[in-house]
């Protein structure tokens, strides 16, 4: 930098560039369709093209002569500088696709997720960094909706029978260490095959999205309500400190279905048979389920808008290998 100049200075980004940065270089970079930036083997910026003026909001005059933890939000960057020279000691080439959280910050301040390339480059006895920067923000928030999308059910939003077996199998791990019991109440609709059949399958899907709020309104915050299929919804309790606690999840889940639900066509009345199940050991979450499931059809057949408790269950008879 010459004398009198300041960091950031457009006479210093000028001089900066022309030095030691290859007009050829310039040249291609600017044309590259992604935010690129290079960096003096101190980590100190020595070019950023087009694309990273318009990612980060800073002017390439502005990053001249700047560390690069100019571009790392304030809590990373003595992280980064430490990673930086460790990286200096041995460059090598780092493409897109690590899996590193990597976080860039914009000139205003606010911060995006990136995906980082790194590629070293001799030239003129040093060696340089070149560092691609992709925002991640849009396809990270297609990956999270994709995965929602995976498990939950798309009428209702509610988890799917995938989501809520995973939460069960860790639910009954964290229930063996903790000396704590489980519950899951599997619940079926008394009634909801006539309102398809006389009102239609439109009808009988807003009838569901009622059920499903209904639901989750009738159970503790901490509980998974779950569609397992069709008309069959299963509640997954965790923590109870009083097995009484979750015959009184029923008791509300019947009452609040038992009321009766205003749709587009008219008025649905139905009720609900409830099978409940406690655990508060390790095995299988499947077998847990089809033991509520048994219960359920057992209130079923008394008649249905009643709940059925079941004793303690064998869990090790649905275990992935066999065993018992």
């Amino acid at each position: 930098m010459r004398a009198g100049e300041k960091p950031g200075s457009t006479e210093a980004h000028d001089h900066v560039e022309v030095v030691r940065v290859p007009e050829s270089w310039r040249t291609l970079l600017d044309a590259v369709p992604a935010a690129v930036v290079i960096m003096a083997p101190d980590g100190t910026i020595v070019f950023a093209n087009d694309e990273l003026e318009q990612l980060t909001g800073y002017r390439r005059a502005e990053l001249a002569g700047q560390p690069v933890e100019v571009l790392v939000p304030g809590d990373r960057r003595e992280a980064h500088a430490a990673a930086r020279a460790v990286f200096e000691l041995r460059p090598c080439r780092r493409p897109m696709g690590t899996g590193l959280d990597i976080a860039c910050r914009r000139a205003d301040g606010s911060l995006f997720p990136a995906d980082v390339s790194l590629s070293p480059l001799e030239a003129g006895g040093e060696t340089f960094v070149v560092a691609t920067i992709v925002d991640e923000t849009e396809r990270r928030r297609s990956a999270d909706e994709l995965f929602h999308r995976a498990v939950h059910d798309p009428l209702t939003g509610l988890p799917n029978r995938v989501l809520l077996i995973d939460r069960l199998d860790h639910a009954l791990a964290r229930a063996d260490r903790r000396a704590q019991t489980v519950a899951v109440l599997y619940v079926d609709l008394d009634g909801f095959k006539a309102v398809n059949d006389t009102s239609g399958h439109a009808v009988g899907d807003e009838v569901l999205r009622i059920v499903a709020e209904r639901l989750a309104g009738a159970v503790r915050p901490e509980d998974t309500v779950a569609r397992f299929g069709g008309d069959e919804f299963v509640v997954l309790c965790e923590d109870l400190a009083d097995p009484g606690d979750a015959l009184r999840v029923a008791d509300r889940i019947l009452a609040d279905l038992g009321r009766p639900i205003q749709h587009g066509s008219g008025l649905a009345r139905l009720s609900a048979s409830i099978g409940v199940v406690m655990a508060d050991g390790p095995g299988s979450g499947a077998a847990l389920i089809e033991a509520a499931d048994e219960a359920m059809y057992r209130a079923k057949r008394r008649g249905g808008a009643a709940v059925e408790l079941v004793g303690e269950v064998d869990l090790r008879a649905a275990s992935p290998d066999g065993s018992r």
